[in-house]
């Protein structure tokens, strides 16, 4: 199935998206990107994904396409003083399609515009080629290297400036 970018719109996460984040993190090909190794028990993600859906600093968008109803990625933001953290997940039916820059950037800028946050900030590890191009596609700009959780990482950010 090829899917246009503009048949995928954002809305915020809703309580019944707990189960398709947590299998959507359990995947195989998502887990091997994480910087937690291993599969998340579903108790602890209910318990996880609780606390950051009754958080107010952390915003968590769903895209998909309205048409069908089909989920195709998350993007979370955590927001840590001025700035804020991102995290992007694909349902694997979706990955390798193209689609996560589009997702990316159109999350990160609808985020932006809450004025949360002065620039957000994205850690990849070093080896996740494909998430590294896909935020670079979608305006992220490269900063520096790092160690987070015992991964060397890859740090970019975004800024209203560029």
């Amino acid at each position: 199935m090829r899917l246009k970018n503009k048949d995928i719109t954002l809305r915020k996460v809703r309580r019944s998206d707990c189960l398709d984040i947590w299998r959507w993190r359990n995947s195989p090909e998502v887990k091997k990107a994480c910087l937690r190794k291993g599969a998340v028990p579903l108790e602890t993600h209910k318990k996880w994904f609780d606390k950051k859906f009754d958080n107010p600093s952390t915003d968590i968008y769903i895209a998909h396409k309205p048409s069908s109803g089909r989920k195709i990625g998350v993007v979370r933001f955590d927001k840590e003083g001025r700035d804020a953290v991102v995290s992007a997940n694909l349902n694997p039916e979706f990955i390798g399609m193209g689609l996560g820059p589009f997702i990316l950037k159109r999350a990160t800028v609808k985020y932006m515009k809450t004025g949360k946050a002065g620039k957000v900030i994205a850690v990849i590890k070093k080896g996740n080629l494909r998430s590294q191009k896909a935020f670079l596609k979608a305006d992220y700009r490269y900063k520096d290297d790092g160690i987070e959780n015992g991964n060397k990482v890859r740090i970019y950010w975004y800024t209203r400036e560029g």
